[in-house]
């Protein structure tokens, strides 16, 4: 359980993102691991705030899951995730959109808290023009 901060970014006036409006999503996750396969899921309800009165705020929610398993234990693992979001409220109420991400974990480090992913988000629905994405992590455990 936790609580995400979108902080504002972009520029309104160059359309690009928003400079004032911040995002509060409470979410849940839950996950299980066994041998050399792990799944997890989440769930959130992303809330706008600080509107300034130009519109009703837009409620996302958001929701993804993923399953890794380990082809080389603590070197290499499959990685394949499913993500979606649904938009309601004033501008983009009835948007939702689905991706799947297929990719790939290495840790090429003696250390496996130390590990990189890289992996290609493609769209499933078509509600509104988006391409393919390369999708680069770092992942650090502590």
């Amino acid at each position: 359980v936790g609580l995400e901060l979108g902080l504002p970014t972009g520029n309104e006036e160059r359309g690009i993102g928003n400079d004032h409006v911040l995002e509060v999503e409470p979410w849940v996750g839950f996950g299980f691991k066994c041998d050399g396969v792990e799944w997890i899921g989440r769930i959130g309800a992303g809330i706008q705030t600080n509107q300034n009165g130009e519109r009703e705020a837009d409620v996302e929610l958001e929701w993804s899951t993923s399953l890794l398993v380990h082809i080389i234990e603590h070197r290499l693992a499959g990685l394949i995730e499913l993500d979606g979001v649904s938009i309601f409220g004033e501008e983009e109420d009835g948007f939702n959109n689905v991706s799947i991400t297929p990719g790939v974990r290495f840790f090429p480090f003696a250390n496996p808290d130390v590990s990189f992913g890289a992996g290609v988000r493609v769209p499933l629905t078509d509600d509104r023009e988006s391409d393919a994405q390369g999708i680069f992590t770092v992942y650090f455990h502590f």
